[in-house]
């Protein structure tokens, strides 16, 4: 017994220590002799936490689940004066593997459909000791799978009170989980960009959210592949997805010209849509399709202008107006990427389909964040160039805006540039008694997305009044804001609508000048 006992004992050091090295070693453990032992080396492994372990430990509840049952000796008397010493043992270590297992298990938070198929089984099993019922209902009541909500549902009812107070519990979070953090099903349409959707899905903050369920793109191979890699369902067919009811959310990531049709078809099949920017190019298409969701009561977003303001324009907002600085007046807006690109047929080779490339393909980004600030546009003006591109449309392009209060903002964009600062998205505000710059200037921090700095005259003097730094900046996605949507049905400030149809106001503007290459008018009301 003395070494069984120091075997217990270097079990729990490890976990004490936090010793992942002897990982190993504990795995090593579950295989002792001496069931004590493997019990000791269950807690430690439950109490480091690290899912490689969730096979071994597995293993073991398998083998001791099948393990002959005794039955429950009388309150009183104990056990038949005759019971063998086999028979005592097997009693004294009679539920304690399963019960530490579950716990065990339920700590490691990785759970497999093997993992949940055996502690359904434990949780409902009535030939189980009580206290492996109830540990296998706290144990998915951890894990907080909705799946697991019938099966404890199930076990609230058991006339063994530990079992069923466990069980009732784990209802609770359960039920809070669905409400709140279950993942959301989600089809994504266009593979071509979708397939960069797909690797957000998979992981950062979106992959809690959300659960693949469908891929659907005209190229079979693309739907084979993409279907293979994230175990989606395979559609070549749009409306087949569509008809899913357990989809409620369609991501579409088609090319911009037409997309408002394919979003009408997923709003009448009852479906929310995350897609991108450009919006569309037929400016009324868009202005109808957004009206349309808003009377349904159904979401639309995308990732550019977003649902809500990005940390970069919530801060310009915040000290436009804690510093009272004023109409915006001026602005200089400036992207660039390093592509050499090649013709492929594709929308990116035509002119009306793709105006002014690089205003159109990265500009917009800018286009939007301009318009938070400058309101309703009025008119337009376009220079491009082809540099370096293998494509009929141009690489290299300015786009010169005036709004209706006289404002004047100039964005710049261009694939030819290669000096390891792409996608900067720099920006210049001149408001009436101040300027913010936003990534401005040859110096940048790591670790940030933004950075931003307001200068003002006081007391007659240039000074910077303030600054800032933030993670994320205007184009992302938001997806938890999306998942949040869906479930509770919020739909966007319809400031964020207009905003989208004057982006597109300018863009068929821009067209326009494109071939004219005169100032045009932005059409706006």
């Amino acid at each position: 017994m003395e070494t069984t006992l120091l075997r217990m004992d270097a079990c729990a050091a490890v976990a004490e220590r936090g010793d992942a090295s002897k990982l190993s070693d504990l795995v090593g453990a579950l295989g002792d002799p001496d069931w004590r032992v493997r019990y000791a080396a269950l807690v430690a492994l439950g109490d480091l936490g690290d899912p490689r372990v969730v096979e071994p430990l597995l293993a073991l509840l398998r083998a001791e689940a099948s393990e002959p049952l005794f039955t429950q000796p009388p309150l009183e008397g104990g056990l038949p004066a005759d019971t063998t010493e086999a028979t005592k043992e097997a009693w004294r270590r009679r539920g304690r593997l399963l019960q530490a297992g579950c716990l065990a298990l339920a700590n490691l938070g990785a759970p497999t459909a093997p993992l949940l198929e055996l502690l359904h089984d434990f949780a409902t099993d009535q030939t189980r000791d009580y206290m492996v019922r109830a540990a296998a209902c706290k144990a998915l009541g951890q894990l907080a799978c909705p799946e697991s909500l019938p099966v404890v549902e199930q076990a609230a009812r058991d006339e063994e009170w530990c079992t069923a107070c466990e069980a009732r519990k784990a209802v609770a979070v359960i039920q809070r989980c669905v409400r709140t953090e279950s993942r959301l099903r989600i089809g994504i349409v266009g593979l071509n960009f979708g397939r960069h959707i797909l690797a957000q899905l998979r992981s950062g903050p979106a992959a809690g959210r959300f659960d693949v369920a469908a891929v659907c793109d005209l190229d079979a191979e693309k739907v084979r592949q993409y279907a293979g890699e994230t175990g989606a369902r395979a559609c070549r067919d749009y409306a087949e997805l569509l008809a899913d009811p357990t989809i409620p959310a369609v991501g579409l990531f088609t090319p911009p010209a037409g997309r408002a049709e394919l979003i009408r078809q997923a709003l009448r099949a009852g479906k929310h849509v995350m897609t991108t920017k450009p919006f569309e190019v037929d400016v009324e298409a868009a202005a109808a399709i957004l009206a349309e969701a808003r009377a349904a009561g159904r979401i639309i977003h995308l990732n550019s202008p977003a649902p809500t303001l990005s940390p970069d324009l919530a801060q310009i907002r915040a000290w436009q107006s804690e510093y009272d600085l004023g109409r915006p007046v001026g602005c200089r807006a400036e992207v660039w990427a390093d592509y050499r690109e090649r013709a492929d047929g594709t929308w990116y080779d035509d002119p009306r389909r793709c105006p002014v490339a690089p205003i159109f393909r990265l500009g917009i980004y800018l286009i939007h964040d301009v318009l938070l600030f400058f309101g309703a546009p009025q008119s337009v003006q376009v220079m491009h160039a082809r540099v370096r591109t293998g494509r009929p449309t141009s690489d290299n392009a300015q786009l010169a805006l005036r709004f209706r209060d006289g404002g004047l903002a100039n964005i710049y964009a261009s694939f030819c540039v290669g000096d390891g600062d792409s996608y900067r998205n720099g920006l210049t505000l001149n408001f009436e008694r101040g300027t913010i710059y936003r990534n401005s200037g040859p110096q940048r921090a790591e670790g940030c997305a933004a950075e931003l700095a307001l200068v003002m005259a006081r007391d007659g003097r240039r000074g910077i009044v303030a600054q800032a730094r933030v993670e994320a900046e205007s184009g992302g996605y938001q997806w938890e804001v999306f998942a949040d949507a869906v479930r509770t049905g919020a739909l966007p400030d319809e400031e964020v609508d207009r905003r989208i149809v004057d982006g597109l106001r300018i863009v068929r503007a821009m067209a326009c000048a494109e071939r004219s290459g005169a100032t045009e008018l932005c059409g706006h009301p």
